[in-house]
């Protein structure tokens, strides 16, 4: 269970996790087994967001502003990742079709 954080950003990076979860699990609703696959990489960063930088011992963690801010900085940029993980696997689905099969190695 999380602790209620009073931090603005922190509650913005929570919110923004969890609105991304929701549109993976949309997504993968309408995807075939390929490309549903392929948003598994999003989703683990999702859980390295949450696990590494949000969880609350993290959080509650003694440390100074600028530590502080570099955490949410690295949340952040695994954050990006994931939508733009998420976008790509969207935009395959757009062009290929959402049974579209993953060929190679």
């Amino acid at each position: 269970m999380l602790i209620k954080i009073a931090n603005p950003r922190i509650v913005g990076i929570r919110f923004m996790v969890k609105q991304e979860r929701d549109r993976l699990a949309e997504l993968e609703r309408t995807l075939g087994d390929d490309l549903a696959a392929m948003l598994k990489r999003p989703s683990r960063l999702l859980d390295d967001v949450e696990e590494f930088y949000l969880d609350n011992k993290t959080v509650l963690e003694p440390r100074s502003d600028a530590d502080l801010n570099r955490c949410l900085d690295n949340a952040q940029r695994l954050l990006k990742r994931a939508i733009e993980d998420r976008e790509h696997v969207e935009e395959l689905g757009k062009k290929f079709g959402p049974n579209a099969r993953w060929i190679g190695d």
